[in-house]
């Protein structure tokens, strides 16, 4: 199951917007950052996870660290509250 998570993981982060590489050196942990010219790749790659419900209930948190302090949140109680 993780190498299926992986690879929707990477492929939510390889879109029309650009493309952002795991960063994380971790096998259960998967980081996706860059700076502001990706946020757009950042957010749809967020969105595209979240439909994927195949690999939702595998993974336990998932936070948007965000330069500004004010925007960062935990996505998965966001989605869970929409």
């Amino acid at each position: 199951m993780l190498t299926i998570i992986h690879e929707a993981a990477e492929k939510a982060f390889h879109n029309r917007a650009n493309e952002v590489e795991n960063a994380s050196k971790e096998a259960k942990m998967l980081i996706f950052e860059s700076y502001s010219s990706a946020c757009p790749c950042l957010g749809l790659g967020t969105f595209a996870i979240k439909d994927s419900v195949d690999i939702l209930a595998y993974i336990a948190s998932r936070e948007w660290l965000d330069e500004d302090p004010r925007e960062s949140c935990d996505v998965l109680q966001l989605f869970s509250a929409s």
